[in-house]
């Protein structure tokens, strides 16, 4: 898939997963924010927590799972702690969503616990 196609796909995908999380009674506040140490695909609200997710597509769940590397988790987690301290009163959670073709599965901040 090219650039802008893929680009095009994860949009898609990560509409889907704020749709999945403001069924639950959570706010978008930002999408594939960036900043200069790293990027979140969306940050939630739901009164004083705070949802940061990543979102990722591939074709099977392994590869999904795979797709999210150890350098790209630090940098999710340096945008995490840029609104903690930011919104010191607020609790935090991470959740990483993983569609596949066929699937999708709502994991917890635990990443050692990335299976399917």
């Amino acid at each position: 898939m090219g650039g802008s196609a893929a680009a095009g796909c994860g949009v898609a995908y990560e509409f889907r997963a704020a749709a999945l999380f403001c069924s639950k009674g959570y706010r978008l506040i930002g999408s594939r924010v960036r900043t200069r140490t790293g990027e979140c695909d969306l940050i939630m609200q739901n009164g004083s927590r705070l949802l940061f997710v990543e979102v990722k597509y591939r074709r099977c769940c392994a590869d999904v799972v795979s797709a999210w590397r150890t350098r790209q988790r630090q940098n999710f987690l340096s945008v995490v702690r840029s609104y903690q301290a930011r919104f010191p009163s607020c609790t935090v959670e991470i959740k990483f969503v993983a569609f596949w073709d066929g699937g999708v599965r709502v994991f917890d901040a635990d990443w050692r616990d990335l299976a399917c």
